[in-house]
């Protein structure tokens, strides 16, 4: 693949030029359950991509765990295969796995941005949206929500990197009170600031939770009519899901969105959504 289409060039008397533009890949990478194409798939988009969000992301010391749906040191394994990227990785979750079962050893879930080295990257944090203590639930219903954030610069503009996993329960990923207030937060955060927000809402297209964020950003999925989100690997009762969106990327109109597309490609439940900006 061709190198990323962006050069950073600083002079001494501190003038700086970014010529072409940026990629950035958002995905839910289901634990790593397809972890050997999930890997290739990386690795090759690494080539030009700078920067990764990515969602469900196990992180653990612990090499091997009994249960083959989720790879525990999957950041770990992710971090290898990008050396030339900084990860920031907010957990949301800790001592449970995939099942929401407790485990005995040092075991976190939650979100990985890989942001290429090369960016000057300001800030980073996580923002709470909802907080539930005690244990997770079975179907993962007070799963609590974080929106991770991050800030860098390029030429003259100051970018705000948004990943985010909304919610999952209702399973009919309609509106629900939290998923409104999630919505609502996400909005009031990115006000001001030149901003991309991306990941997996466990929303459909129709949702007003969907409609609180369009108005103040471009809705991507809608804008380049994107068909689907999930790829047929979502299997449910024996057959693909008939819910075909999930994932999400809004950007705010001072980005110049260059191209967007949802890669066809069997590396998670989700589809790799790919956009070229500036």
């Amino acid at each position: 693949m061709k190198q990323a289409a962006w050069i950073t060039c600083e002079y001494i008397i501190n003038i700086s030029c970014t010529i072409l533009s940026m990629k950035l890949v958002s995905l839910n990478v289901w634990h790593g359950r397809v972890f050997d194409r999930l890997m290739d798939f990386i690795r090759e988009y690494s080539e030009d991509v700078d920067i990764f969000c990515f969602q469900e992301v196990f992180s653990s010391s612990v090499k091997h765990y009994k249960d083959k749906i989720m790879i525990a040191n999957l950041l770990e394994r992710i971090s290898k295969a990008l050396p030339d990227f900084q990860c920031i990785f907010s957990p949301n979750v800790s001592g449970f796995d995939c099942n929401a079962e407790a485990v005995d050893f040092d075991l976190e879930f939650g979100l990985a941005t890989f942001v290429r080295k090369s960016l000057r990257l300001k800030s980073h944090g996580s923002l709470l949206i909802h907080e539930f203590n005690g244990p997770i639930n079975e179907d993962w219903s007070n799963f609590p929500i974080m929106l991770q954030h991050m800030t860098f610069v390029s030429g003259k503009k100051e970018y705000t990197i948004c990943n985010f996993q909304g919610t999952p329960r209702p399973g009919s990923k309609l509106d629900s009170r939290l998923r409104l207030e999630q919505s609502n937060k996400i909005k009031e955060f990115i006000s001001g600031n030149t901003a991309i927000v991306a990941g997996d809402f466990n929303l459909l297209p129709s949702t007003e939770s969907i409609r609180i964020l369009e108005d103040v950003m471009k809705n991507l999925i809608k804008e380049f009519k994107i068909e689907r989100t999930r790829s047929d690997l979502n299997i449910v009762d024996g057959k693909i899901g008939d819910q075909m969106y999930a994932d999400y990327v809004f950007t705010t109109k001072d980005v110049d969105v260059q191209d967007f597309q949802a890669i066809d490609v069997e590396v998670s439940d989700h589809l790799p959504l790919l956009l070229e900006f500036s």
